[in-house]
């Protein structure tokens, strides 16, 4: 749950713009996923744009992912804002995308 920088003009500071991708290329190892959840639609789907742009590929894509059955999250993993908008019924954005 980083922060989505909502106006465009802060773009360059998301953590899935172009530079920062080409980064996790360099310190991911091979096949290693990325993985994003928010409960910005803007920012997911500024990040589905900037994936395929930047030669990455999806394996998994959801628009409310605790609402999937298959999807277990551990609760590790379950931020203080993600628990705060799930409350809210706010649906949570997530991806897994690993590098070409």
């Amino acid at each position: 749950f980083s922060d989505p920088w909502p106006k465009s003009r802060h773009s360059k500071r998301r953590l899935t713009y172009q530079t920062k991708l080409e980064l996790y290329k360099n310190i991911l190892k091979d096949g290693a996923p990325l993985e994003l959840k928010t409960d910005n639609q803007t920012l997911f789907e500024f990040t589905l744009v900037e994936l395929a742009q930047n030669a990455w590929k999806l394996d998994e894509v959801s628009i409310d992912v605790h609402q999937q059955t298959a999807y277990v999250e551990p609760t590790e993993h379950v931020t203080e804002y993600e628990k705060k908008f799930m409350k809210k019924g706010n649906p949570i954005y997530y991806l897994r995308a690993h590098s070409e």
